[in-house]
C-alpha cells in the first residue's frame, strides 16, 4: 500500500522535511507522489529524489555528477533547506541536459494535469490526481495507469460528508500510435482492477487523505478539509475511466469511427469519458465570435 507514517507526515510538514515539501509546493516543475515508505519526487518525468522515512535519500549518479550534494540524510532543517536552495536548482539543470529515456511530451502533460488540477485554486476543477501509475505492490503488471484520483462533483460537495467517485485516465500526446488500440488497453486496466477492487479503493482514499493533509491538493478550505477524511465509493459501476488526447490532430484518422465503436462496444462503456486537452491550434477547435 503507497502510504506514509503519521511521523513521515509531520517531518515533511513540519519537521526536518518541511522546506521540502514547501519547494515542490511552490515550484510547478516538481510532482511528489506518495510511495510505500518513502516519496518520490518527479522533474520532467525522470525520479530526481527519492526520499526514506529515515531521511536518507537517493539520486541517480547521472544527476548530481559535478554537484556538491549534502550527505545521505536531511538529518536537519538546514541540510534539507541547503539541498532545496543550492542543489535543487543544479540538479533540475542537470536533468535538463541528460537524454533520458523517460523525457517525454506525454509524461510532462501528466505533470501539467497534475499541476492544474491539484494546485491551481482558481480552476476550481471537479477531478484531483492522487497518483501516478498504478500498480498493486507486489505484483508483475504489464500495465500501468498513467493518472487516477476522484471525481467530485461541484453539486455534491454541500454535504457536510462527501463520497467521492473513483477515476483512471489514459493520456496520450499527439498521434501516439497505441490511440489506435486504446480500447484494448483499457479494457486491460479494468480487469486489472477489477480483479481486487477493494484494495484499489483503498489506495485511492489513502493518498486522497494524505496528499490533501500534505497540502498537495488545493481547493477551497471547506473540500480540503472534506477531502482529509472523504469517502470513495466502492462501486465498480461508479468508476469513472477518462480517454485524454493532447494536442490530438482532427484531421487524423487515428482515432476513427472504428476505434470509438470498439470503445462503445466494451460493457463499461457507459463509464467512459473523453477529454481532448491541450495548445495546438486547428480551425476545427477555433471558433469565431460572431456578434450581432
Amino acid at each position: 500500500m503507497r502510504e506514509l507514517s503519521k511521523n513521515f507526515i509531520k517531518a515533511l510538514t513540519k519537521g526536518n522535511l518541511a522546506p521540502l515539501l514547501e519547494r515542490v509546493k511552490l515550484d510547478t516543475d516538481l510532482d511528489l507522489e506518495i510511495r510505500e515508505g518513502y516519496i518520490n519526487i518527479y522533474f520532467k518525468g525522470n525520479n530526481l529524489l527519492k526520499l526514506n522515512e529515515n531521511f536518507s535519500f537517493k539520486i541517480d549518479k547521472k544527476f548530481t555528477e559535478g554537484i556538491t550534494i549534502p550527505p545521505s540524510a536531511f538529518s536537519t532543517k538546514d541540510i534539507c533547506r541547503y539541498f532545496v536552495e543550492k542543489a535543487f536548482p543544479l540538479i533540475k539543470e542537470k536533468i535538463i541536459s541528460t537524454k533520458t529515456a523517460t523525457q517525454t511530451l506525454e509524461i510532462e502533460y501528466e505533470q501539467l494535469l497534475i499541476r492544474t488540477n491539484n494546485y491551481t485554486r482558481n480552476v476550481n476543477s471537479e477531478y484531483f490526481i492522487v497518483d501516478r501509475h498504478y500498480a498493486k505492490a507486489g505484483e508483475k503488471i504489464k500495465y500501468f495507469i498513467d493518472l487516477f484520483g476522484v471525481f467530485s462533483d461541484r453539486k455534491k460537495r454541500i454535504r457536510s460528508n462527501i463520497v467521492v467517485a473513483p477515476f483512471l485516465a489514459e493520456v496520450k500526446y499527439s498521434l501516439n500510435p497505441d490511440i489506435r488500440n486504446i480500447y484494448h488497453q483499457i479494457e486491460k486496466y479494468y480487469r486489472q482492477i477489477s480483479k481486487d477492487y477493494g484494495h484499489f479503493i483503498n489506495q485511492v482514499e489513502v493518498l486522497l487523505h494524505q496528499k490533501s493533509k500534505l497540502g498537495l491538493i488545493e481547493a477551497s478550505y471547506g473540500l480540503i478539509k472534506k477531502f482529509k477524511s472523504a469517502t470513495v465509493d466502492k462501486d465498480i459501476k461508479n468508476l469513472r475511466i477518462l480517454i485524454v488526447l493532447i494536442d490530438y490532430n482532427p484531421n487524423s484518422t487515428m482515432f476513427s469511427k472504428d476505434v470509438i465503436n470498439k470503445i462503445k462496444g466494451l460493457e463499461f462503456s457507459d463509464q467512459i469519458y473523453i477529454f481532448k486537452a491541450g495548445f495546438a491550434m486547428w480551425k476545427q477547435n477555433v471558433q469565431i465570435l460572431y456578434i450581432g
